[in-house]
């Protein structure tokens, strides 16, 4: 995880990137974190997990509001954008079902939430893939999407530290 000195804590959001930079299209949540790193929005912790998502419980927990961004295999045309608020809602192994990771992002959720290191918001942001096969090169409809995801929830995030700037 990455933590800048100038970061305001009160914000308390963390992005997480999650893929794998070998297997073409599942390098998405790499690249979007990345990208979004160079931004250097104040007031915001970023982290990339490339294969074992268990630490996930672990860090999450200390933030309030958590990011995720990670591709996904639905069936959906390669570049759509899927948006899943979680809080009572659950994630479908259906919707994660392509899976790099040695334990999928929905066990994760569901066991923090039996353990309580459940973050008190979280957005997933799954960005459906079209090549998984071994290779360094997203699908242009891939990159596109995440490029528009960036620029979206850049913008989110701006609107939401103003916000907490203006409580403190």
């Amino acid at each position: 995880m990455t933590k800048s000195d100038n970061l305001n804590d009160r914000s308390n959001i963390l992005i997480v990137g999650i893929g794998n930079e070998f297997r073409n299209d599942d390098a998405v949540g790499i690249y979007a974190v990345r990208k979004l790193k160079k931004h250097t929005l104040p007031g915001i912790h970023t982290c990339e997990l490339h294969y074992d998502l268990s630490g996930l419980m672990d860090m999450w927990v200390q933030y309030e509001s958590v990011y995720v961004i990670d591709a996904v295999s639905s069936g959906a045309d390669a570049g759509t954008i899927h948006e899943i608020e979680l809080d009572e809602n659950r994630l479908s192994e259906e919707e994660f079902s392509f899976s790099s990771h040695t334990v999928s992002l929905s066990s994760i959720i569901e066991l923090s939430r039996a353990i309580h290191q459940f973050p008190k918001s979280l957005v997933i942001y799954g960005i459906e893939g079209k090549d998984f096969s071994y290779g360094c090169t997203m699908s242009d409809g891939v990159k596109e999407a995440a490029d528009r995801l960036i620029n979206s929830l850049e913008e989110k995030l701006r609107t939401k530290i103003l916000q907490i700037e203006g409580e403190a």
